[in-house]
Parts: structure tokens; sequence; C-alpha cells
């Protein structure tokens, strides 16, 4: 189970954060997310834990609680939906959703030999 903790302090480590989590189960990875500008860590991580009930214990115990100086909040991240071919099941694929086969300007296309593409002056496909 993955697992995100914000308002985390900028000069936290990765070891600190492993000890604090490892104190209620097996910690598989430490991920701390670093600024793309700076190169300093951003004040938020990822800790991954592969038993879900210590990963469900250790939120419990550390959400709200100090570490290394601070307030942390953790909150459980989840799983990303599967994908078939790059689409969400359920979901209506990018470009097909509302206005799906309309033409310039959201008008519908009649097809015809330029698409139905409305030119200036309001004539279509001259």
């Amino acid at each position: 189970m993955k697992i995100h903790i914000a308002n985390l302090p900028r000069e936290t480590g990765e070891a600190i954060v492993r000890e604090a989590f490892e104190k209620h189960g097996k910690v598989a990875s430490v991920k701390l997310v670093m600024d793309k500008v700076t190169g300093r860590p951003s004040g938020f991580a990822f800790v991954e834990m592969s038993d879900e009930t210590e990963a469900k214990a250790a939120v419990e115990k550390l959400h709200k609680a100090e570490l290394n100086g601070a307030m942390i909040t953790l909150k459980e991240v989840e799983e990303e939906e599967k994908t078939i071919h790059g689409f969400r099941p359920g979901r209506t694929p990018k470009g097909q959703g509302k206005g799906a086969g309309k033409g310039a300007h959201g008008f519908k296309s009649t097809g015809g030999a330029h698409g139905g593409v409305i030119r200036r002056g309001g004539q279509r496909g001259v």
C-alpha cells in the first residue's frame, strides 16, 4: 500500500521517514519528492509498505503526529485504474466526449469534400 505524507519538514531525510514507519511494519520504499527548480525536498513524500494491515496501522498511528518538528498528515494513495489501450474502462476516451463529431466552431459535420468545414462568409466547403 502506498501512503502520501504531507507537511514534511524540508530538512527531513529518507532515513528519518523510514525509521518512523518501520516501527509499524516493513517498508518497501521511501520516495522524497524533490522541487524541480531548487533540487531540494519539496515537503512531501511517498512510503510504500507491502503489508496492508501494517500500512493501515502506520497511517492510524502517524497521521497528525510529530515528525522532525512538524505535524505530518498521511493519506492512503488509491491504486490507479487499469487502462486498456490507454483508455480507462467506463470513461469516454479523450476527444470523444461532449461535442464529439462536431466540426469547426462546434457545428455538426455533414461530411462532403471538405469534411463540413465552414469557411469565411458562412459558406460550407467551397
